[in-house]
């Protein structure tokens, strides 16, 4: 690898720590501080937020293949690193980053979470 591709790498690098750290700290925020049952309004009723957990993936879409989600966005993960490691600009850099960071957020999700190991939410 290149000095150029080494420095591109630890951009996507950075870019997706920055978005893990953003999406647990948001998670954990949510998690202890709100309940399902509560709303909290931005923009009177068109905006707001409300605590919701997803077992799928879209709109709950593959509830009950959660290990397979799991395994994909492992998979996932595996393919941006390398992307990110050929990198052609500090553009691509950042965007390859900033997916790599909500897809290991979202597999940090589906490890760690509950209802079990590799099938959380």
């Amino acid at each position: 690898m290149s000095r150029e591709q080494s420095q591109r790498f630890a951009i996507a690098c950075l870019a997706a720590g920055v978005v893990v750290l953003v999406d647990q700290a948001t998670k954990a925020a949510a998690l202890g501080g709100m309940s399902q049952t509560e709303r909290i309004p931005l923009l009177g009723d068109l905006l707001g937020l409300q605590l919701a957990f997803n077992p799928g993936a879209i709109l709950s879409l593959g509830a009950d293949f959660t290990g397979l989600l799991t395994l994909l966005g492992v998979g996932a993960v595996v393919v941006l690193v390398v992307a990110a490691a050929w990198a052609r600009t500090e553009t691509w850099a950042v965007g390859i980053g900033l997916i790599l960071g909500g897809a290991i957020g979202n597999v940090i999700d589906r490890l760690f979470s509950p209802p079990g190991f590799g099938v959380g939410h």
